[in-house]
């Protein structure tokens, strides 16, 4: 959780990231306990005893890293009455201190926490609720397309909204996003539908795919419209991070805009969309495996800074750390039952360091401390003296 690290003890929690599982925002109950430790100096910053309990990583406002606990509590029949159940959903910081809870009845089927928003939607709904968990605060989200046939809500983990094969989070720091559009007479679709970020204070229109031009490599119809999807990664310091499909089968390119023009900032190359790139916000770089192993490119320039050739010894890029460095994976032949570790500079392709056990991947996180977990033990470490 950013720079916090949660471990489990007395029991085995399997907390669940609701970006890990695009299905699930929460595991299976679980009782044990939670020991939330500072990244850096390893100190507990609090605890908390779970008993049959769900566990989740979510977002605070802001997009702040937390944790969501839910637990069901049934009220048995009296006899003529059906049983009923109700669920309650805590969030809880970095330290394990609450911030919010709320109660809603059922078993928590339709309800999603984003952002500190309790997220309320029925199946096929065309409209969603949002509850600020820590002020109570209501926001109603419509969807708007005029297709009624067409869905704008995705019920999915994190959940967000969807239109003609674009997608975004509904809610992500200081936005939020709509569909608009969406019109026909008869059979004949007059306008297709799009997506339109919106501020979540005072619901200006600030960016819409509909203004926006696809980057180079992206395949556009006769039309002048994009001939694949487009997906919303990320929104910070007033630029949007997107993915493009290219058009061409399972190619994907990632392109960042600001709020202001219709032109890409930034494209990077055409990558097999299969592979999920590796992504360094500090660092603004991006990396992804191929079939001749790895390819690095800068996000605010586009720019591929290399690429591995045939004939090289492929890696498979894990991690990013905040000081540039590339960690890997590699396998001599498909025989090799285990991989070995290397690290190479990101912007320049010198190997670092090679031949490390395979279990010696670190992660990161967007901080400047690395963990790593072996047979041996837990290890924490800066990102400049591993």
């Amino acid at each position: 959780m950013g720079n916090t690290l949660v471990f489990s003890k007395e029991g085995t929690v399997d907390v669940q990231s609701e970006y890990g599982d695009q299905h699930s925002e929460v595991g299976d109950a679980e009782t044990g306990t939670l020991e939330f430790r500072d990244r850096k100096t390893g100190e507990v910053r609090g605890t908390l005893k779970l008993s049959d309990e769900e566990v989740g990583v979510t977002t605070w406002h802001g997009d702040v890293p937390a944790l969501q606990v839910r637990s069901v509590t049934t009220t048995p029949s009296d006899g003529l009455s059906a049983e009923k159940h109700t669920v309650t959903i805590t969030v809880y910081d970095g330290s394990g201190k609450k911030l919010g809870r709320v109660q809603r009845e059922g078993d928590g089927s339709g309800l999603h926490v984003q952002d500190g928003y309790l997220i309320e939607a029925d199946a096929g709904s065309r409209q969603v609720k949002a509850t600020a968990i820590d002020t109570g605060t209501v926001k109603s989200f419509t969807c708007e397309n005029e297709l009624m046939d067409e869905d704008c809500f995705s019920p999915t983990a994190p959940f967000g909204v969807e239109a003609e094969g674009a997608g975004a989070p509904l809610i992500t720091g200081d936005y939020y996003f709509s569909v608009i559009g969406g019109t026909k007479y008869g059979t004949d679709i007059r306008e297709k539908t799009h997506l339109v970020m919106h501020e979540l204070a005072t619901g200006k229109k600030v960016w819409s795919t509909q203004d926006v031009k696809p980057p180079k490599g992206v395949d556009v119809l006769d039309n002048g419209e994009r001939a694949a999807g487009l997906e919303v990664l990320r929104v910070a310091d007033g630029k949007i991070l997107t993915r493009w499909g290219s058009g061409g089968l399972g190619k994907s390119v990632i392109a960042t805009y600001d709020l202001t023009s219709p032109n890409a900032l930034a494209a990077g190359p055409v990558y097999d969309s299969g592979e999920a790139p590796v992504l360094d916000q500090t660092q603004q770089l991006a990396a992804i495996t191929e079939e001749n192993g790895a390819m690095v490119w800068d996000l605010r320039t586009g720019e591929k800074l290399w690429d591995q050739q045939e004939g090289e010894t492929p890696m498979e890029a894990k991690e990013l750390s905040p000081t540039g460095v590339l960690y890997g994976t590699q396998q001599e032949n498909a025989a090799d039952a285990e991989a070995t570790v290397i690290a190479v500079e990101a912007r320049t392709k010198k190997v670092l360091t090679k031949d490390l056990p395979g279990e010696l991947v670190p992660h990161f996180d967007q901080t400047d401390y690395g963990w790593l977990h072996t047979d041996d033990g837990f290890f924490l470490f800066t990102a400049t003296k591993p």
